[in-house]
């Protein structure tokens, strides 16, 4: 038996997932201003790339209607939104000045002339250290919004209380009882094997429930904290308020640490990813926002962001046993099997922006029954880099690819071998040749090619 069969169940997203693989992935190396462990952010450039994001996810040509477009029409004026941040970490935070972007284009929703009123969003954290103030979540900095802080013993009582799932004997924070809607802005950690060394979107959650009734999965004298951990990541995510209210996920990648480690440590390099997306870049934090109405993608993204920046396969059957069993991978862990989003990379519709200048076109979602490649070739005109993306079928994954560019007469400019680690893999052209001179404006053709595939394009590059 095939225990990695991926979508034996059918997808069953929640109420909030209104475009299931659609993920937008935003990097901009001048999100960071310099390389130090709390290094400034700029939060004009944050601004624009949190704006650039929920437009080109929905598609609306204005951020108050893109806002409003990934709510449900039961949204008014009145409803209450929270925002589940992450503030335990003032190295790696989810950044105040992403949140305030977010904040901002919130109260741009219109009701017949009327904006949404800011008396009305809140942001929490629970049952961890109240770090707000240090990560600058303050009054001065988000002025009008709640902040709010839960510790367990002031979480309200889940007993009994259906709409709390398969954890709903646990109190949780009051802020995501009292939600209508529930946006989940987190910041990429990593943490031990309990977790599956990861600490994402699906654990930022965790603080939010009373971790010792009836079972304490956070302690490790559990019998098997493997399982039982990531089991409750997977029931208190895929089940009650969090499936039924979350309407947006965000990954904050600002800043980040990589797999395993952190939480409460300085940032990592990633120099490695961000030369990978823009080999111009000099900047060693990922400056990468993340966001897609779908938990599973995101969280897909947010790893694959962390494995391209050391190296690791980021396949399906590479991603972290929680968010498999969540995505409907039978076998994953011996628990209940979710579905409640798009695991696999070659069935996501990813949108890509590159230094805010230039939005690239994703690669379309295709069924199980259409062949899964493509080859999308972004010129970025005014950074002097061509940015290439290809999807090969996952039997490939581990084998090599060779890029190949060409002048358009066919002369050969330029030629890379990278292993293919995942669905969709990414080289960036520095537009220079074998001898490192600048190559010329004009027409030229990539050709990608692994084992028996192979893909081309033509494109052309301006100076």
């Amino acid at each position: 038996v095939f225990l990695r069969k991926i979508f034996q169940n059918l997808l069953t997203p929640g109420p909030g997932n209104k475009w299931p693989g659609r993920v937008v992935v935003n990097f901009n190396k001048n999100a960071v201003q310099d390389n130090n462990a709390k290094p400034p952010v700029a939060i004009d450039v944050v601004q624009k790339m949190v704006n650039d994001s929920i437009l080109k996810l929905t598609g609306e040509s204005t951020i108050s209607a893109a806002w409003k477009a990934i709510f449900p029409s039961s949204l008014t004026a009145q409803s209450k939104i929270a925002i589940k941040i992450y503030s335990a970490s003032p190295q790696t935070p989810s950044h105040w000045q992403a949140i305030k972007a977010i904040t901002d284009g919130l109260q741009q929703m219109d009701f017949n002339g009327a904006k949404f009123p800011i008396a009305n969003i809140s942001l929490y954290e629970g049952n961890a250290s109240n770090r707000h103030s240090q990560c600058g979540f303050t009054s001065e900095n988000l002025p009008g919004i709640k902040i709010e802080y839960w510790a367990s013993g002031n979480f309200a009582d889940g007993a009994g209380n259906g709409a709390a799932g398969a954890i709903k004997d646990r109190a949780y924070a009051p802020s995501l009882k009292n939600a209508d809607f529930l946006i989940n802005a987190f910041n990429p950690h990593g943490t031990d094997a309990s977790w599956s060394y990861f600490s994402l979107g699906f654990k930022n959650h965790f603080g939010t429930y009373e971790l010792a009734k009836p079972l304490d999965l956070h302690y490790r004298s559990n019998p098997n904290p493997a399982q039982l951990c990531q089991q409750g990541l997977c029931d208190m995510n895929c089940t009650g308020p969090i499936l039924k209210k979350t309407v947006l996920n965000v990954c904050v990648g600002l800043v980040a640490n990589n797999e395993g480690n952190g939480p409460l440590k300085n940032p990592d390099d990633y120099s490695k990813y961000s030369k990978a997306i823009d080999p111009t870049s000099t900047c060693k934090h990922p400056t990468t926002i993340i966001m897609s109405t779908d938990p599973i993608s995101c969280e897909m993204q947010t790893v694959k962001m962390m494995r391209m920046n050391k190296g690791g396969n980021y396949g399906v059957s590479d991603m972290p046993k929680y968010l498999q069993a969540s995505g409907g991978v039978v076998g994953a862990l011996s628990g209940t099997v979710y579905n409640i989003g798009v695991i696999d990379e070659a069935k996501m519709e990813v949108r890509r922006i590159i230094n805010g200048v230039t939005s690239i076109a994703g690669h379309p979602q295709v069924s199980e029954a259409k062949s899964s490649t493509s080859l999308v070739v972004s010129p970025l005109r005014g950074h002097g880099v061509t940015f290439i993306e290809y999807r090969l079928p996952s039997r490939h994954l581990g084998q090599d690819a060779s890029i190949s560019i060409y002048a358009i007469h066919g002369a050969l400019i330029r030629k890379e071998t990278k292993s293919v680690l995942g669905a969709i893999n990414h080289y960036t052209w520095d537009n220079r040749d074998r001898a490192g001179r600048s190559a010329p404006a004009g027409k030229y053709i990539v050709k990608v090619k692994s084992g028996a595939v192979s893909l081309l394009k033509h494109f052309a590059i301006a100076r």
